[in-house]
């Protein structure tokens, strides 16, 4: 955790850019979560641990982004969670449905093996198509 969050965010402001808050996949939300995410383009919320392929999304990853999201609602603050980590067709629905509306998509979902990136789209895409 950073000691002045909000320093780096007017420095990276300055640069043109725009702050993103991330989490690891055990760090649950702090009580400054809500004051941090008004200050940030979205929120990055890893579902598994970097640099593994194939891991399975941490369950208490997904209580992460239904707190957020909770939180957030609550606040009235308008920012995007992007759920990143072990996102297909399986698990999609169910980090939309925890609160997450970005995701990220790599190896287990968007580019498999022998697949077209449009076909792995459309599947990855279809059960958060019509809500």
């Amino acid at each position: 955790a950073m000691k002045k969050p909000e320093l780096i965010f007017d420095k990276i402001r300055s640069a043109g850019a725009q702050p993103v808050l991330a989490y690891r996949a055990e760090s649950a939300p702090r009580d400054d979560f809500v004051d941090l995410a008004k200050e940030c383009a979205w929120v990055l919320k890893l579902t598994v641990n970097p640099g593994f392929s194939g891991q399975k999304i941490q369950t208490s990853a997904v209580q992460h982004i239904r707190e957020m999201s909770d939180r957030l609602i609550h606040a009235r603050i308008d920012c995007r969670i992007q759920a990143d980590g072990n996102v297909n067709k399986d698990t999609i629905r169910i980090l939309y449905d925890a609160g997450a509306s970005i995701f990220t998509g790599g190896s287990s979902g968007l580019f498999r093996s022998g697949e077209k990136i449009q076909d792995s789209l459309a599947r990855l895409m279809h059960p958060v198509q019509h809500v």
